[in-house]
């Protein structure tokens, strides 16, 4: 058995998993203006869950007051 640690992905392996190409959307509190930057695979998982189209984006809840948290265009 081998105890050494794997080396990290070269840069293929990490184009190929994705790695370091996380897409965010920025969303702002209707009620206290928090901003935050939600990456795509929350906002995809949201989503499906909602049964919305593709391509629409869902209704968060802001993480600092509860107030409707909406994507920025």
């Amino acid at each position: 058995m081998n105890d050494l640690p794997e080396p990290p992905p070269d840069q293929t392996e990490r184009e190929m998993l994705g790695l370091g190409t996380e897409v965010t959307y920025n969303y702002r509190c209707t009620r206290c203006q928090h901003e935050d930057a939600v990456p795509d695979v929350v906002i995809d998982g949201f989503a499906a869950s909602a049964g919305l189209k593709r391509g629409r984006m869902p209704r968060l809840v802001c993480p600092a007051c509860g107030g409707a948290f909406l994507a920025v265009r």
